[in-house]
C-alpha cells in the first residue's frame, strides 16, 4: 500500500495483535494510537505509538525507540517481569536513555509525575483494567509520551482492548473524523 502511517485502534479486537505482527515481519510503517468508544462516535488520539514483541531482544527495542524518541530522552518501563524489564533497562541506557522502572501501576502513577517520560513502556500482561485506565489518562494529555507496548497473552490483549473501549468519555471526546484529523495533523507537524 505505501502507507504512510498506520493508525491503530487500540480498543479494536484483534488490533494490537497485528500491529505486532506488522514488526515481526519487519514493516517499519509508523504507528499511530487511538481509542474508540465501544458505542457511538466518540475516540481519543495517542500520537505515536511502538510495539515490541516477547522475548525482548534488547538491541531492536534499542533501534526502536532510538528512532522515536529524543537523544539523552527520559523512559519510563511498567512492568512485573524482572527479567524483562532489567534487559530492556540495560539496552536502553546503552543508547543514552534514562530509564525508570515501575514495576505495578500504583508506582507507574506517582513515577509519571517525578519522571516526565518521553516514552512510556507498558506491559499490556499487567491487569487489563488499571492498564486501560492508564493509557486512557495518556490519551487525555495534550501531548502524550510516545507509548511503547509489550503486549501479553491473547486473552490479556482481549481484556486490554474491551476495558480500553469502555473508557472513552462522552465529554472531553472527539468525532472518530476529527480523531483521525487529529493524528493526521500530528504526522504532518512531526515531519
Amino acid at each position: 500500500l505505501e502507507a504512510g502511517r498506520c493508525i491503530v485502534n487500540l480498543a479494536a479486537p484483534g488490533a494490537v495483535t497485528a500491529a505486532v505482527a506488522l514488526r515481526s515481519a519487519g514493516v517499519s510503517i509508523p504507528l499511530w494510537g487511538s481509542i474508540f468508544a465501544a458505542e457511538g462516535d466518540r475516540g481519543l488520539s495517542l500520537g505515536q505509538i511502538e510495539m515490541l514483541t516477547r522475548p525482548i531482544d534488547a538491541d531492536l527495542v534499542r533501534s526502536q525507540c532510538i528512532m522515536i524518541a529524543p537523544k539523552n530522552a527520559r523512559l519510563l518501563a511498567i512492568g512485573s517481569d524482572s527479567a524483562t524489564f532489567i534487559a530492556l533497562r540495560q539496552g536502553l541506557m546503552k543508547a543514552g536513555m534514562s530509564v525508570s522502572i515501575a514495576w505495578d501501576l500504583k508506582q507507574a502513577t506517582e513515577l509519571m509525575e517525578i519522571v516526565r517520560p518521553h516514552l512510556i513502556v507498558l506491559d499490556l500482561a499487567l491487569p487489563a483494567r488499571g492498564t486501560a485506565v492508564l493509557v486512557a489518562e495518556l490519551a487525555r494529555q495534550e501531548t502524550p509520551p510516545v507509548l511503547v507496548m509489550l503486549p501479553g497473552n491473547p486473552e490479556q490483549l482481549a481484556a486490554f482492548g474491551a476495558a480500553i473501549g469502555k473508557l472513552v468519555p462522552q465529554e472531553g471526546a472527539r468525532t472518530h473524523q476529527n480523531v483521525l484529523r487529529a493524528l493526521i495533523d500530528s504526522k504532518r507537524a512531526a515531519a
